[in-house]
């Protein structure tokens, strides 16, 4: 699960949006719901929130490029982009891309495999997997095992929708995902009663860093912008645990 707290990060953002800005930082965004919407003409949500504090404590403005999942990081890695965030850690995007530290979130929840509501289909191990069309995002890393098994057949989509489209058609077996990714998207579409869970799933923890261009000019703000990022999560997490405190006081009181 994403750690964050939106109410901390507009505060923090706007008490250090009085200084006016050097320059611009070009952030490639993809739609994540809930943690990144376009709602209104305007990007909205946890990540946004956090990219628009870490921003402004380095006195820059950000410039939200929307873009699918694969391009995002093509204009990252090319530098007509700056930033972009939530993004998994492998060793062939490390050769161009930098990660900030520390990581912004830990991702508990496990990768599940859907099904259609209606498909006589079991996946109670990996290698049931063998023989099924499995719908992917393009550029998207999910686990190494899964990710390097060219063994697999593999259907390269856009976006998360796609899949969700594709998937209540029966045009693919089944695709991964975790669940707070997915059930955003299953509740916004017409398709709320059409799908199940398999069985087999990936348990292991990853986690999701912001990462900055080695093409951009941004990178000189390595340094900056990590201890920047160190700021903004530990006040973030004490103001966590004050409000967890207050809350469990209240409760106590409220017998």
């Amino acid at each position: 699960m994403k750690y964050t707290c939106y109410l901390f990060l507009t505060i923090f953002f706007i008490s250090h949006s009085s200084a006016q800005p050097i320059g611009k930082l070009k952030v490639a965004t993809y739609l994540e719901p809930p943690f990144v919407d376009f709602v209104g003409n305007e990007f909205i949500g946890e990540d946004i929130a956090l990219i628009k504090a870490l921003a402004s404590a380095v006195n820059l403005k950000p410039e939200f490029l929307q873009c699918p999942f694969v391009r995002c990081l093509s204009m990252v890695k090319y530098g007509q982009a700056d930033m972009m965030i939530s993004v998994l850690k492998t060793e062939d995007r490390m050769k161009n891309l930098i990660y900030l530290k520390p990581a912004i979130f830990i991702q508990y929840h496990p990768i599940k495999f859907y099904l259609n509501i209606n498909s006589s289909i079991k996946i109670d191990s990996y290698m049931d997997l063998s023989g099924l069309v499995i719908g992917t995002v393009r550029g998207v890393s999910y686990y190494q095992k899964f990710d390097d098994d060219t063994s697999l057949n593999k259907v390269e989509t856009t976006n998360r929708q796609q899949l969700i489209g594709m998937l209540a058609r029966n045009r693919i077996d089944t695709f991964l995902d975790r669940k707070d990714s997915i059930t955003p998207l299953i509740i916004k579409s017409s398709y709320t009663d059409k799908f199940k869970l398999a069985v087999y799933s990936y348990e292991k923890p990853v986690e999701g860093f912001i990462v900055i261009s080695k093409q951009s000019k941004i990178a000189n703000y390595e340094s900056e912008l990590s201890n920047q990022l160190a700021k903004i999560i530990a006040d973030k997490n004490n103001n966590k645990e004050e409000i967890s405190n207050d809350r469990k006081g209240r409760k106590e009181g409220f017998k």
